[in-house]
Protein backbone atom coordinates (compact mmCIF):
# COMPACT_ATOMS: atom_id res chain seq x y z
CA UNK A 1 0.00 0.00 0.00
CA UNK A 2 0.97 3.56 -0.95
CA UNK A 3 2.32 5.23 2.04
CA UNK A 4 1.21 8.27 1.67
CA UNK A 5 -2.42 6.94 2.02
CA UNK A 6 -1.14 5.06 5.25
CA UNK A 7 0.16 8.53 6.97
CA UNK A 8 -2.82 10.55 5.84
CA UNK A 9 -5.54 7.87 6.46
CA UNK A 10 -8.26 7.83 9.22
CA UNK A 11 -11.30 8.47 10.68
CA UNK A 12 -14.04 9.73 8.39
CA UNK A 13 -16.43 9.85 11.19
CA UNK A 14 -18.40 13.42 10.38
CA UNK A 15 -21.17 13.90 8.07
CA UNK A 16 -19.85 14.75 4.48
CA UNK A 17 -21.57 17.89 2.52
CA UNK A 18 -22.48 15.35 -0.46
CA UNK A 19 -22.64 11.80 -0.08
CA UNK A 20 -20.09 10.12 -2.91
CA UNK A 21 -20.17 6.64 -4.43
CA UNK A 22 -16.25 6.45 -5.70
CA UNK A 23 -14.96 3.64 -8.13
CA UNK A 24 -11.37 2.97 -9.46
CA UNK A 25 -10.89 1.06 -12.51
CA UNK A 26 -9.73 0.65 -15.97
CA UNK A 27 -12.04 0.89 -18.75
CA UNK A 28 -12.52 -2.90 -19.31
CA UNK A 29 -16.04 -3.49 -19.83
CA UNK A 30 -15.90 -7.20 -17.03
CA UNK A 31 -14.55 -3.92 -14.40
CA UNK A 32 -18.19 -2.96 -13.79
CA UNK A 33 -18.07 0.72 -15.80
CA UNK A 34 -21.53 0.30 -17.73
CA UNK A 35 -22.60 -0.69 -14.65
CA UNK A 36 -21.64 2.05 -12.70
CA UNK A 37 -22.59 4.45 -15.26
CA UNK A 38 -26.12 3.20 -14.82
CA UNK A 39 -26.43 3.07 -11.08
CA UNK A 40 -25.31 7.02 -11.63
CA UNK A 41 -28.04 7.59 -14.06
CA UNK A 42 -30.63 5.92 -11.53
CA UNK A 43 -29.35 8.19 -8.68
CA UNK A 44 -29.49 11.25 -9.87
CA UNK A 45 -29.29 12.71 -5.83
CA UNK A 46 -26.00 11.31 -5.23
CA UNK A 47 -22.91 11.82 -6.47
CA UNK A 48 -20.60 9.29 -8.75
CA UNK A 49 -17.00 9.41 -8.79
CA UNK A 50 -15.19 7.54 -11.19
CA UNK A 51 -11.13 7.54 -12.00
CA UNK A 52 -9.85 5.19 -14.90
CA UNK A 53 -6.81 4.10 -14.93
CA UNK A 54 -6.33 4.56 -18.51
CA UNK A 55 -5.09 7.84 -20.44
CA UNK A 56 -6.88 10.93 -21.19
CA UNK A 57 -7.31 10.23 -24.71
CA UNK A 58 -8.99 6.95 -23.81
CA UNK A 59 -11.00 7.94 -21.15
CA UNK A 60 -11.89 11.42 -23.63
CA UNK A 61 -13.23 8.74 -26.26
CA UNK A 62 -15.08 6.62 -24.43
CA UNK A 63 -16.64 9.27 -22.68
CA UNK A 64 -17.79 10.35 -26.37
CA UNK A 65 -19.37 7.36 -26.83
CA UNK A 66 -21.22 7.19 -23.41
CA UNK A 67 -24.50 9.09 -22.30
CA UNK A 68 -22.50 10.23 -18.73
CA UNK A 69 -25.35 11.78 -16.43
CA UNK A 70 -24.71 14.98 -14.63
CA UNK A 71 -24.09 13.33 -10.98
CA UNK A 72 -21.01 11.44 -12.24
CA UNK A 73 -17.35 12.78 -12.68
CA UNK A 74 -15.01 10.74 -14.25
CA UNK A 75 -11.62 11.09 -14.86
CA UNK A 76 -8.58 9.37 -15.93
CA UNK A 77 -5.58 7.93 -14.59
CA UNK A 78 -4.82 10.22 -11.38
CA UNK A 79 -1.18 10.60 -9.20
CA UNK A 80 -3.01 11.61 -6.51
CA UNK A 81 -6.03 9.90 -5.43
CA UNK A 82 -6.29 11.07 -1.70
CA UNK A 83 -8.30 13.54 -1.67
CA UNK A 84 -11.19 11.39 -3.88
CA UNK A 85 -11.06 8.74 -1.11
CA UNK A 86 -11.49 11.88 1.25
CA UNK A 87 -14.28 13.21 -0.31
CA UNK A 88 -16.05 9.64 -1.03
CA UNK A 89 -18.33 8.19 1.48
CA UNK A 90 -18.34 4.57 -0.20
CA UNK A 91 -16.10 2.70 -2.85
CA UNK A 92 -17.05 0.23 -4.59
CA UNK A 93 -15.91 -2.17 -7.17
CA UNK A 94 -18.11 -3.72 -9.74
CA UNK A 95 -15.71 -6.14 -11.28
CA UNK A 96 -17.39 -9.39 -12.94
CA UNK A 97 -17.28 -11.78 -11.24
CA UNK A 98 -17.99 -14.48 -14.10
CA UNK A 99 -14.98 -13.06 -15.97
CA UNK A 100 -12.70 -11.83 -13.66
CA UNK A 101 -12.07 -12.17 -10.21
CA UNK A 102 -10.03 -9.85 -8.35
CA UNK A 103 -6.86 -11.28 -6.17
CA UNK A 104 -6.91 -8.75 -4.02
CA UNK A 105 -8.57 -5.16 -3.85
CA UNK A 106 -6.27 -2.89 -2.89
CA UNK A 107 -8.94 0.26 -3.85
CA UNK A 108 -11.27 -1.04 -1.65
CA UNK A 109 -8.44 -1.13 1.66
CA UNK A 110 -6.86 2.26 0.65
CA UNK A 111 -10.77 3.38 0.75
CA UNK A 112 -11.07 1.21 4.19
CA UNK A 113 -8.42 3.11 5.66
CA UNK A 114 -10.47 6.27 5.18
CA UNK A 115 -12.88 4.55 6.66
CA UNK A 116 -15.45 4.26 3.64
CA UNK A 117 -18.14 1.22 3.35
CA UNK A 118 -16.92 -1.06 0.77
CA UNK A 119 -19.62 -2.83 -2.09
CA UNK A 120 -17.84 -5.77 -3.83
CA UNK A 121 -18.65 -8.96 -5.98
CA UNK A 122 -19.40 -12.29 -3.90
CA UNK A 123 -16.28 -13.87 -4.80
CA UNK A 124 -12.44 -13.78 -4.89
CA UNK A 125 -10.22 -11.53 -2.36
CA UNK A 126 -12.45 -8.88 -2.00
CA UNK A 127 -14.07 -10.95 0.44
CA UNK A 128 -11.36 -11.42 2.71
CA UNK A 129 -11.89 -7.36 2.92
CA UNK A 130 -15.39 -6.72 3.01
CA UNK A 131 -17.69 -8.65 6.18
CA UNK A 132 -20.61 -8.33 4.54
CA UNK A 133 -23.46 -6.33 6.58
CA UNK A 134 -20.18 -5.32 9.38
CA UNK A 135 -17.61 -2.60 7.17
CA UNK A 136 -20.05 -3.20 3.80
CA UNK A 137 -21.52 -5.71 1.43
CA UNK A 138 -20.82 -8.09 -1.13
CA UNK A 139 -23.20 -7.56 -3.98
CA UNK A 140 -22.67 -8.70 -7.73
CA UNK A 141 -22.60 -6.33 -10.46
CA UNK A 142 -26.11 -7.69 -11.64
CA UNK A 143 -27.80 -6.81 -8.33
CA UNK A 144 -27.96 -3.25 -9.47
CA UNK A 145 -31.36 -2.70 -7.46
CA UNK A 146 -29.64 -4.20 -3.92
CA UNK A 147 -26.70 -1.99 -4.57
CA UNK A 148 -29.05 0.94 -4.85
CA UNK A 149 -30.62 0.27 -1.77
CA UNK A 150 -28.13 -0.33 0.32
CA UNK A 151 -26.35 3.18 -1.39
CA UNK A 152 -29.57 4.90 -0.26
CA UNK A 153 -30.04 3.24 2.69
CA UNK A 154 -26.34 4.65 3.29
CA UNK A 155 -27.12 8.03 2.88
CA UNK A 156 -30.29 8.62 4.37
CA UNK A 157 -29.18 6.86 7.79
CA UNK A 158 -26.07 8.73 9.27
CA UNK A 159 -26.08 5.47 12.12
CA UNK A 160 -25.96 3.34 9.76
CA UNK A 161 -23.00 4.43 7.47
CA UNK A 162 -21.19 5.28 10.80
CA UNK A 163 -21.02 1.72 12.02
CA UNK A 164 -19.85 0.30 8.38
CA UNK A 165 -16.76 3.23 8.70
CA UNK A 166 -16.03 2.59 11.84
CA UNK A 167 -15.57 -1.39 11.03
CA UNK A 168 -14.41 -0.57 7.73
CA UNK A 169 -11.27 1.40 9.84
CA UNK A 170 -10.83 -1.65 12.05
CA UNK A 171 -11.22 -3.68 9.28
CA UNK A 172 -8.33 -2.15 7.52
CA UNK A 173 -5.47 -2.36 10.20
CA UNK A 174 -5.60 -5.90 10.05
CA UNK A 175 -3.65 -5.09 6.79
CA UNK A 176 -1.14 -2.60 7.88
CA UNK A 177 2.14 -2.30 7.10
CA UNK A 178 2.86 -3.06 10.53
CA UNK A 179 0.94 -5.89 10.94
CA UNK A 180 2.60 -7.35 7.84
CA UNK A 181 6.25 -7.02 8.46
CA UNK A 182 5.44 -8.65 12.31
CA UNK A 183 3.79 -11.79 10.22
CA UNK A 184 6.19 -12.18 8.13
CA UNK A 185 8.81 -11.82 10.58
CA UNK A 186 7.14 -15.02 12.67
CA UNK A 187 6.79 -16.80 9.90
CA UNK A 188 10.54 -16.66 9.07
CA UNK A 189 10.79 -16.90 12.87
CA UNK A 190 9.03 -20.11 12.18
CA UNK A 191 10.80 -21.28 9.19
CA UNK A 192 14.55 -21.10 10.59
CA UNK A 193 14.00 -22.27 13.84
CA UNK A 194 15.64 -25.48 14.83
CA UNK A 195 13.53 -28.74 14.79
Amino acid sequence: MNQEIEEQAGANDELKEEFKVLMLASLRPYKGVNEFLKLAEEMPQIGFDLILSDSKEDVDFWKLKSNIPENLTILSVQNNVIPWYKSASVVINLTHKDECLETFGMTILEGMKFGLPSIVPTAGGVTELVLDGQNGFQIDYYDLDEIKRVVEEMQTNFQFWQGLSQHALEHSRKFSRENFNEKMSQLLRFQVAPE
